[in-house]
């Protein structure tokens, strides 16, 4: 069995793997604000030297809250043939040791209903029902906190 190589990537390098392995998406949903900034971290996932997964955290609090010490997850995808492995919760917990990393408290993304039981194994806690964001359709708000005590 392979094993996988999780390694940080170049913005440029994180938005032309989301292409790749994210279903179809609208226009200009590639990049994210913050995509460069010092802190954000994007991270690969690659098994015998392909590109299986992709993830970014970005230094972002929720508007509703605040919190300046959160970071968001966004753009977690693994490629339909390399899922159920455990690869997105490793490429979670890149996230987490980050934003511990970078002092911060909390992780948290709008992620569709259906991914909500993959991140609540993951330890995040849903924030209220689903609600209509941009174009994307429904999202479902859920936070993982705490993460100092990890």
């Amino acid at each position: 069995m392979s094993s996988l190589e999780l390694e940080p990537i170049p913005a440029a390098e994180a938005q032309a793997l989301r292409q790749q392995l994210q279903s179809p998406l609208p226009a200009g949903r590639w990049t994210f604000d913050g995509d460069t900034a010092a802190d954000t971290l994007h991270l690969a996932a690659s098994v015998e030297g392909e590109r299986v997964g992709v993830v970014s955290a970005l230094r972002e609090s929720l508007p509703e809250d605040g919190v300046r010490r959160g970071f968001r997850v966004r753009g977690l995808c693994v490629a339909e043939a390399h899922r159920r492995k455990g690869y997105g919760s490793q490429l979670l917990d890149g996230c987490r040791a980050h934003a511990k990393a970078h002092d911060g408290s909390e992780l948290w993304a709008y992620v569709m209903p259906e991914a909500a039981g993959f991140f609540s194994r993951q330890g995040f806690v849903t924030e209220g029902p689903p609600e209509l964001h941009d174009d994307l359709g429904p999202r479902v708000t859920m936070r993982r906190f705490h993460l100092d005590a990890d």
